[in-house]
Order: C-alpha cells, then structure tokens, then sequence
C-alpha cells in the first residue's frame, strides 16, 4: 500500500470516528431539550420503533450494501463497473424493501403481528414502516461514497442528513409539540430530502447500468454474512418486544435512557478498539507479536476499565444534570450493570482480534453470535415477567460473560500462538465488575439500617441529603482507583516524562 493510500485511509478513518461521536455526543446534550417534552412512555416507543426499523432495514437491504463494497473494485470490470454494482444493488434494495414494507403493512390489516401493549399501530408503527424505503434509499447512498472514500464527501452528507434530522426533530417535537411521532415524521422528511438529493446526483444515471449477473454475484456474498447479522439484531428487538409485552412502554423507555447513557462508555471503547486493532494486525504481518505488546492489551483493559467506573459511578449526576424529566432518573439504577456488560463485550472484542487473523476458526464467532440470540430470547421470555429491566440486564451479562469464555477459547485454538494471559485478564475482568458494584452499597446500606446507624444520625444532624454522603463515597473510591493506576502507569510507561514530551510538541511547556 502507498504513501498515499495510508494517508487516505487514516483520514477517512478519522472524519468517520469524529463524525460519530460528534453525532453520539449531540444526542446527549439534546436531551435535556427533548426529555422536557417527551415522556418515559415516548422513549419506550421510539426505541422500540428504532428496533423494528433496524430489523425491517436488514431484511430490506440483505447486507447488500456490504457485497456492494467489496465487489465495485473487482478487477477485470468492464466499463461502467461501478455504476453497474450501485445501481444493480440500488434497484434491488427499493424493489425488496418496498415488498417487505407491503408484507408487513399487510399483515397488521390482517391483525396477524404480534401484540404491541400499549404502543399503538397506528402512527407510530405504521409511518415507521412507511419509513422503510426511504431509509434505504440513503443507507445505500452513504455506503457508496464510503466505498468510493470519499471520506469528506461521507463527512458532509452524514452529518447533512444528521443536522436535518435534529432540526426537524426540534420543529416537529419543540415548535409544533408533536411529541414522538415529530421524530418519525422528521425522519421521514430527512430521508425524502437526502433520498431525492442522492437519486438526481447519482442514482439516475446507476440505474440504466443494471446489471442481473453482477446482482447475483452481490446475493452469493451477502448472504454468507446476512443470516448471522440478522440473528445478532434479533436480541435486540427481544429486548424491547419483552419489555413492552410484560411491563409497558414506560418501563422500555427507562431502559432506553440506561443504554442511552451507558452508551457513553461505548464510545469509549469503540474508539480504543479503533485505534488497536490495526496496530495489532500490523505488528501480526511482521510477526512482531509478543509477550510484551499483550501486557500492552493488558494496561488497555485497565484503562479501559478504569473508564467504566467512572461513567458507572458518575452517572447519576450525568443524567441529573441532562434530564429535566425526572421521571427518567430511575435510569441511574442500571447504568452501571450495563457499563458492566458493555465492559464485558470490550473484553470479548479483544479476545476476538487475534481469531479474525485466523482462517481457521473464524467461522466459530458466527455460532457463537446464533447461541447468544437463542440465550438472550429465552432469557427474556423467563425472566423479564418477574424481574422487568433487572432481569433483562441480568440476562445481558450472563450473556456476554459466556461470549467471553468462549472467544478465549476460540483464541487459544488459533494457528498462532498470540501469549494472552486468560487468567489474569479474567481476573482483571472481575476487579473491574466488582469495584462498579460498589456503586450500589451507599444505597444499601440506607436501606438496611434506615437512619440508625451513628453515621446516619450524624448526615440527618447536619441537614445534609443522603446524596452527599454517597458522592463523598463514590469520589474516594475514585481518587483512590486514580491515583493507583497514575503510579502503576507511571512506574510502567514513565508516564511524566511522556507527558512532558507531548507538552514540549505543542510549546505549552520548554
């Protein structure tokens, strides 16, 4: 690969990296707008309308959009190569998503979907699934450009079609008080004007460039891939089908703040897996892989983990600051167990990078993905009815603990030998798991002695909310964490004088 390739690639890496979070992090700090209109029983449909639209758009597009990418640079393509696999895979994801969209309208006429409680057909599902086209329309559009690397060009029309969203949404929800249905609506309209956008530029022309061999050389690679994406989607429509079916839209809503919020650590540990995965695929292809570079993944988990608690034990405050729908702060009860099991899918990822080197034993993480669906559904079924979200998150980290037992094992049967130390990233795993736990021993504690111990007796003499007590004991915990891994990485990495180096770059300091 050239100067020039790398250059490419790591720029468009980095534009699609900013453009995410910017986008993820506009969604949080939109929330104190939006929660003042919007009630618990609304963000129970949306993310339940969300999970549907997710299901419907797979089904639609076949991972189609995926072949897409790999086939437009097929050597040996005759003129026109390109506009043949676009507009072939163009008109074949419109012609299928407006079946599946019929197909389903369909059904609901005849009453034959599943009940939806409280969340009412008609207009949420129904303009959701009107949606359907129209959102395949840009996905396909966006892939394209991606594909092509046109990373500034992905850059402005993602983030085009973000602001339009927003803005809508602000016009629809705040300035007309349309509640959640202003969202379907202002997806809607985003769609329509990015859709027609992409059709006039480019979709116009693709479309006389259809190509019936080159669509099914696309369906030959799509569906290798499409039953396991499909599969892991499922879990999550099982979540939100549970969750409405047995507790209501309101109880769904508060889940969707949780993942809202405990999402934060997810881009956390995105953008760390985006950083190492292909430093570590680098240093495999010189063999450069060694004990030294997995103590290395090691410190990452620890910091990593370091940032879970964080966001564990601070996000009561987080959502307080953001929320001024105070019905919402129920959601600071599982933020933590979920940070927890977003730490578990972090740990399993990195078990994982070594097994996508592996021609071998690659094709177990697809098993492994259809056994964690089956899990996850049949948790849900058992344990939702009594436990409602506890039971759900309960299942979830049941489920990605198992994940990680069996990425290890996957990892260890690797043609190469990569050094991972299992037991001491297990037990690295579980230190982390329990110190977030601790999360929860301030309010405990209230609850079993209820104001009679000395220390309770002395917070109520001095009029101060119990609040306090639990922010002085989570903020020790933390300093203490903090410091630790400040003189471990310090020891390690002599981090001071790294410091002082990056300092000296910027002429901050001489």
């Amino acid at each position: 690969m050239s100067v020039g390739s790398i250059r490419k690639l790591s720029a468009n890496s980095f534009l699609y990296s900013i453009s995410s979070i910017l986008q993820r992090a506009s969604s949080i700090f939109l929330f104190p707008i939006f929660s003042s209109f919007l009630t618990k029983s609304d963000y129970g449909i949306l993310s339940y309308t969300n999970a549907i639209t997710t299901l419907l758009l797979i089904l639609s597009m076949t991972e189609l959009p995926r072949a897409m990418s790999r086939i437009m640079y097929d050597k040996g393509g005759k003129t026109g190569h390109v506009y043949s696999v676009v507009g072939s895979v163009f008109v074949a994801t419109m012609g299928t998503s407006i079946v599946i969209s019929s197909i389903v309208l369909a059904l609901a006429k005849f009453k034959i979907l599943p009940n939806m409680g409280e969340i009412s057909f008609y207009p949420f599902i129904f303009f959701t699934i009107i949606n359907i086209p129209f959102q395949a329309l840009f996905n396909v559009y966006i892939t394209y450009i991606k594909s092509a690397q046109k990373g500034r060009k992905a850059f402005v029309i993602d983030n085009t079609y973000f602001l339009l969203n927003i803005g809508f949404n602000l016009l629809f929800v705040v300035g007309f008080k349309m509640n959640i249905i202003g969202m379907i609506y202002s997806t809607i309209v985003s769609n329509l004007i990015m859709g027609t956008y992409a059709f006039f530029i480019f979709y116009r022309r693709a479309i006389f460039y259809f190509d019936k061999k080159i669509l099914i050389t696309c369906y030959k690679y799509a569906f290798s891939v499409f039953p396991f994406i499909l599969f892991g989607n499922l879990s999550e429509l099982s979540d939100n089908y549970f969750l409405n079916e047995y507790v209501g839209a309101g109880v769904l809503g508060i889940f969707y703040i949780a993942t809202t919020f405990g999402g934060i650590f997810s881009i956390v540990k995105e953008s760390v897996l985006s950083a190492f995965q292909p430093y570590y695929f680098s240093l495999d292809k010189h063999d450069l892989i060694d004990k030294k570079v997995n103590n290395l993944l090691f410190d990452i988990m620890l910091a990593v983990g370091i940032g879970a608690m964080l966001i564990a034990y601070f996000n009561y405050e987080v959502v307080y600051i953001f929320s001024n729908n105070k019905d919402l702060i129920k959601a600071c009860d599982y933020i933590p167990l979920l940070v927890i099991g977003y730490y578990l899918v972090f740990v399993g990822q990195l078990f994982n990078i070594p097994t996508y080197l592996s021609k071998k034993n690659v094709h177990y993480m697809s098993l492994i993905t259809i056994i964690a669906v089956i899990i996850n559904i049949g948790g849900n079924y058992l344990l939702i009815p009594k436990f409602g979200i506890l039971g759900l998150v309960f299942v979830k980290l049941a489920n990605y603990g198992s994940q990680i037992i069996s990425s290890s094992i996957i990892n260890k049967r690797n043609e190469k030998k990569y050094h991972f130390s299992y037991w001491k990233m297990y037990l690295l795993t579980v230190i982390v798991a329990s110190v977030i736990m601790l999360y929860y021993i301030p309010n405990l504690f209230i609850k079993l002695f209820n104001h009679s111990t000395n220390i309770f007796q002395l917070i109520d003499s001095m009029n101060l909310p119990h609040y306090v007590f639990i922010l002085f004991f989570k903020s020790i915990i933390a300093i203490i964490v903090i410091f630790a891994f400040y003189f471990y990485s310090n020891r390690k990495y002599k981090l001071n004088n790294l410091i002082v180096e990056q300092l000296q770059k910027f002429n901050i300091v001489k």
